[in-house]
């Protein structure tokens, strides 16, 4: 990228006044103000991903979500834990608000009472299972479950069937 290319970003992009621009010239030529080379390589990139969208027919859009479907491993997961007589007490939701999914604590799908003990679940679909172990490990939730004194499956469900297929007690 070029430096005039950085300038017509902050100029048109980022809407910079030349009197901010002549100021700031030598970063925002090198492309260091405000990650400058990052911002334009980002909008471009972003202008194309909503370029995409926009062209998309209801009839795209319904086939993309068909193709995918909806979650289904947090469902599952209660189904079953209320299958073991177990209370859910909290559980993952959709916040339609920041559009997001929220987890319980820590990464963790469901927090569930088996009458004896506290239980922290997260489910997965095939294959996602190492992902999931991953994000638990850094994100601190073993620590939390332990400072709570639940004990922390991880289920693996495949679409369709609601019984997991693999049951871990993690670690």
């Amino acid at each position: 990228m070029q430096a005039e290319d950085y300038v017509a970003h902050a100029r048109d992009t980022l809407g910079f006044s030349e009197e901010r621009i002549a100021k700031n010239r030598y970063a925002i030529e090198k492309g260091l103000f405000y990650g400058a080379q990052a911002a334009v390589a980002e909008n471009s990139h972003m202008a194309a991903q909503e370029q995409v969208k926009a062209t998309k027919t209801d009839a795209e859009r319904s086939e993309s979500k068909a193709r995918h479907g909806k979650p289904y491993t947090t469902p599952y997961a209660v189904a079953w834990c209320r299958e073991q007589g177990w209370t859910i007490l909290n559980r993952e939701h959709y916040s339609k608000t920041t559009g997001r999914r929220h987890d319980v604590f820590g990464g963790w799908d469901i927090l569930a009472w088996t009458g004896t003990q506290n239980v922290l679940i997260q489910a997965y679909g095939p294959g996602e299972g190492p992902a999931h172990i991953r994000k638990l490990d850094t994100s601190g939730a073993k620590d939390k479950a332990v400072k709570i004194g639940a004990r922390m499956l991880l289920l693996e469900f495949t679409r369709g069937d609601k019984v997991p297929k693999v049951t871990e007690v993690y670690p």
